[in-house]
């Protein structure tokens, strides 16, 4: 990696790093559950007893977190 390449690296990792300190722990925290459950959602092709089993929490509690982020 070159000289350039190294200084856009380290831009780019501090902004992110500014970015992710303008946000507050409830919204760390919503965004992560949010990305789990998309993941968990795609990794099962959208088998929603499946992805709460592998998420580790009851049907009509994803279907719920689900509605919350809008996802349904």
């Amino acid at each position: 990696m070159n000289r350039e390449e190294e200084d856009a690296l380290r831009a780019v990792s501090e902004a992110m790093r500014e970015m992710d300190c303008e946000r507050t722990l409830p919204e760390k925290l919503e965004r992560l559950e949010k990305n789990d459950i998309q993941n968990a959602l795609y990794e099962t092709d959208g088998n929603q007893t499946l992805a709460a089993k592998r998420l580790g929490i009851g049907r009509t509690c994803l279907i719920a977190k689900m509605k919350k982020f809008g996802l349904i």
